[in-house]
């Protein structure tokens, strides 16, 4: 099984990992770690709005996606930040 052959091309058709427990049989952690590994070779789109995932139908989609994980790399950077200072402080003692 390949789980790409289960996500639908565009957003309107989008499929939740709850749609794709039920439809592959496979629970919620081997379908996230299918769709993260598939990541690595196709795009799979989650907008973070609960309508699940899709592959883009078009160069728009494909923009706003990297926009948003770039933007949440970022973010998560950047929170890393406080903590690496946290633990020098601490290893410094």
């Amino acid at each position: 099984m390949n789980i790409i052959d289960y996500i639908p091309k565009g957003k309107d058709n989008a499929i939740t990992r709850e749609e794709l427990v039920k439809l592959t049989g496979f629970t919620d952690r081997i379908i996230r770690e299918q769709i993260s590994q598939a990541r690595r070779d196709t795009a799979i789109i989650n907008n973070q709005d609960g309508r699940g995932y899709y592959k883009p139908s078009d160069r728009e989609e494909i923009e706003r996606y990297i926009k948003q994980e770039s933007s949440r790399a970022k973010s998560i950077f950047w929170c890393l930040r406080g903590a690496k200072k946290a633990l020098k402080e601490v290893q410094n003692g």
